[in-house]
């Protein structure tokens, strides 16, 4: 499986739609390649000072091996990087390579600002079977996976410790026992909640559909009904309600921190809604303390009524618009 440790050895908020529709683009066909000869190429990211550092290294590292070769560094965090990027592209200003997130895709692709990377010199023989078609639109490969991922639950052990509170089974909890287990936090130690409120975001509505036999998608509509959507939103009121989950001033401040400045890193919180990529770098905010990876509950209480499934992690693209793409690619 290709995973983010292999594809870095080999590289060595929410953006409105409408600032995407004032893209430009056009294609790789448009763009002036020059496949030989110094070049300075742009790289833009989204990350913490974990992410930033390894890259920062793997670039300093391929223009080691590559003289001629400048690549400047625009690292950024999630939460103005979309906005940032919607205006450069619209602006005909887009860096070379651009990290990419599933959510974006399709946009930038069909906007034709993305570069198609089969056309250009790319290995991708050894990747995991199916990796490389996460990242293609209507036939084209617009960004490259750079590994898989899964949503989790982390759970800071000395937090559960310190309030008396047991860490349940992941195994065999349901929705109902998270909800239990999170709300002993205010009763135990009032000042602490169980999860953090952006728990109940699209991630976790879409493995609530996927545990009712729904989607969030289909590939032309909604995959469920407004019923099935009102349930999870039912569900989430009876978390605030019996204050398992911050307050919504709580959670929207805390929402667009830094990660070694949010509730959990500082203790606030007993447990968090991660991605499994970004276990490290929490460990490190963190601190000391250990913590725990626990699945998603289910409806029937099973491991395997959770639905869990694998996330293509963080893209990498290159502008269509890009001079370099030939040696952008050999970068990537």
């Amino acid at each position: 499986m290709a995973t983010r440790r292999t594809f870095l050895a080999g590289v060595a908020g929410v953006a409105a739609t409408a600032g995407l529709a004032a893209c430009g683009g056009g294609t790789s066909g448009t763009a002036t390649q020059q496949s030989t000869g110094p070049a300075t190429l742009r790289f833009a990211w989204w990350g913490n000072e974990v992410r930033n550092k390894m890259t920062n290294q793997v670039i300093a590292d391929y223009m080691k091996a590559n003289p001629g070769i400048t690549i400047t560094a625009e690292p950024g965090e999630w939460a103005g990087y979309w906005d940032k990027l919607a205006t450069q592209v619209a602006g005909k200003d887009a860096p070379d390579i651009i990290q990419m997130d599933e959510q974006y895709i399709r946009d930038y692709s069909k906007r034709g600002a993305l570069a198609d990377l089969s056309k250009l010199p790319i290995d991708t023989s050894k990747f995991a079977t199916g990796l490389v078609d996460t990242g293609t639109i209507d036939g084209k490969v617009t960004a490259l996976c750079a590994g898989m991922n899964a949503l989790s639950i982390l759970a800071n052990t000395k937090v559960f410790s310190d309030a008396g509170v047991a860490i349940p089974d992941d195994k065999t909890w349901t929705w109902e026992t998270l909800r239990s287990t999170a709300a002993e936090f205010a009763t135990k130690k009032p000042g602490l909640y169980g999860i953090n409120g952006a728990f109940f975001g699209d991630s976790v509505a879409r493995a609530w559909m996927f545990q009712h036999g729904k989607a969030l998608f289909t590939e032309t509509s909604l995959g469920f009904e407004p019923a099935d959507m009102q349930s999870f939103f039912d569900m989430m009121m009876t978390y605030l309600q019996a204050k398992a989950i911050p307050t919504p001033a709580e959670n929207a401040e805390d929402l667009n921190k830094p990660i070694a400045q949010n509730m959990f890193a500082l203790g606030k919180l007993g447990m968090t809604l991660l991605w499994s990529n970004q276990v490290n770098a929490m460990q490190q905010a963190v601190g000391s303390a250990e913590l725990k990876i626990l699945r998603l509950p289910s409806l029937d209480g099973t491991a395997k009524g959770a639905n869990l499934w694998y996330k293509s992690g963080q893209y990498q693209s290159i502008s269509s618009t890009s001079k370099y793409q030939q040696q952008a690619a050999k970068f990537l």
